[in-house]
Order: structure tokens, then C-alpha cells, then sequence
């Protein structure tokens, strides 16, 4: 079995098993949401406590680049314990919630996330459908900052044409 199945199965089996324990408080219902397409693993929590409603993300992983990617552990343990119990290696974990200064404080693996701005290096029109995209995934934060810095570098009548687009 190669690491990258390995990787999918392993997640998809702890994740599941989050869903099993119940909720401590309300009618708190758990779901799992795997996107095998793009390597992106959640569990959602959903239900009432008390009269409020309750909707949110308690676990989210990534898989990018060969590498496991924490992006949300509301948990108490944190996930990360039980990925390296199953054998993962600390340098293929990074905990994506973590700032990339924070994470050389770890053992862990330290990656700059300035992936995706490959899409921005041909047409930074802002009418283009990519940015749609670009901006749905939630990591899009650093690849808007990378790009910013990136203009900053280009000259001022590029700079105003950013502004007057709204960006």
C-alpha cells in the first residue's frame, strides 16, 4: 500500500472513530465529511445545546504535499498524539492552524504556505472565476498575503489598479 492511501485510510478510520463517543452536552449530533477528490477530512459537529443552535468544525485535516495537515483539533487530546500513535513521522505532520513561526517550536514539520499562488502568477484579474475559487478554501489567508506582498514589489500604477478592483 503506498503512503498516500495509507495516509487517507488511517485518517478516515480516526475520524470515524470520533464519531462514535457521544456528545457530552445537548443533542450534539457528529458527522464526518471526507472529500477524497481533493485529500480534505472533517468532522462537523451539529445539534442544539440547550436552545442554541450548534454548527461548526471540530476536526480538519489536508493532505498536501505527502504531508498530514492539521488545519482545525478541537479536541482535548489533539489529533496530532494519535497520528504519530499510528506510526506517522512528526516531519509529515504540520499543524496548519499554527503560524509557520510557531511551528519550529514543534517537532514537527515546518512548511511555508505559499502553495497555491501558482494562480495567481499569470492573470491577477480579480473578475477572473479562479478567485471565486481561490477565496472559498480556507487557506486562501496566506495565499492572498503572499500575493500582496508580491505587489507591494510591483509598481505604484499596478498597486492602484489593485485598489480600484476592491482588493
Amino acid at each position: 500500500m503506498n503512503t498516500l492511501t495509507y495516509y487517507r485510510q488511517l485518517i478516515q478510520k480516526i475520524l470515524t472513530e470520533y464519531t462514535r463517543t457521544p456528545y457530552a452536552y445537548g443533542d450534539i449530533q457528529f458527522e464526518t465529511v471526507f472529500d477524497r477528490e481533493s485529500d480534505r477530512y472533517l468532522v462537523m459537529i451539529l445539534g442544539r445545546e440547550n436552545m442554541q443552535r450548534v454548527h461548526g468544525c471540530l476536526l480538519h485535516l489536508d493532505i498536501i504535499d505527502e504531508k498530514i495537515w492539521i488545519q482545525r483539533d478541537g479536541t482535548q487530546e489533539g489529533i496530532v498524539n494519535e497520528l504519530l500513535s499510528a506510526g506517522i513521522p512528526k516531519e509529515k505532520i504540520v499543524m496548519g492552524f499554527r503560524s509557520p513561526a510557531h511551528r519550529t517550536l514543534t517537532e514537527l514539520a515546518v512548511v511555508e504556505e505559499v502553495r497555491e499562488a501558482y494562480l495567481l502568477q499569470d492573470d491577477t484579474n480579480p473578475t477572473d472565476a479562479r478567485w471565486d475559487d481561490l477565496f472559498a478554501d480556507p487557506r486562501s489567508e496566506d495565499v492572498f498575503l503572499a500575493f500582496a506582498k508580491e505587489a507591494r514589489e510591483t509598481d505604484e500604477a499596478d498597486l492602484w489598479s489593485l485598489e480600484e478592483s476592491g482588493l
